[in-house]
């Protein structure tokens, strides 16, 4: 079984090496690739913050400031290629980073942004949009 500890350590290998194949040969799949680890990455960070066996009842902001770093980056390559349905799920997470860094407003607005992205995608009705009003409700 895995820890976040060790999932951390898999992830930071895969994204050492996805950044090294990027700088040699930067193709669509690869720089895909780079997001969604940067983007899990980021989850494994909410993860630590949000779990009080390995924080104990404060959580290490650091964690937050990291997660919102790698779905910052997450964000630009997304946005650079075009893809959306990937960017909701990135918007999501950094959504909730700015919660646990009670930056309300920015939390709202990151939502809001996935909300537009998930109703022009799925339309107004989707499963996916009603996630996303659910989330705003929370904050």
């Amino acid at each position: 079984m895995r820890t976040n500890g060790n999932a951390l350590q898999v992830y930071k290998e895969a994204l050492g090496e996805v950044r090294s194949n990027i700088a040699h040969a930067s193709t669509l799949q690869l720089q895909m690739l780079l997001s969604r680890i940067l983007s899990d990455m980021g989850k494994v960070h909410i993860s630590q913050y949000d779990s009080p066996i390995a924080n104990g009842p404060k959580g290490d902001k650091g964690k937050c400031t990291n997660a919102k770093a790698l779905c910052e980056e997450a964000l630009s390559i997304l946005y650079s290629l075009s893809q959306y349905g990937m960017t909701v799920d990135t918007l999501t997470i950094l959504a909730s980073v700015h919660g646990y860094l009670e930056m309300f407003d920015e939390a709202r607005s990151t939502l809001k942004e996935a909300l537009d992205l998930t109703c022009n995608c799925h339309g107004e009705e989707s499963t996916e949009g009603a996630s996303c009003h659910q989330e705003m409700a929370f904050i």
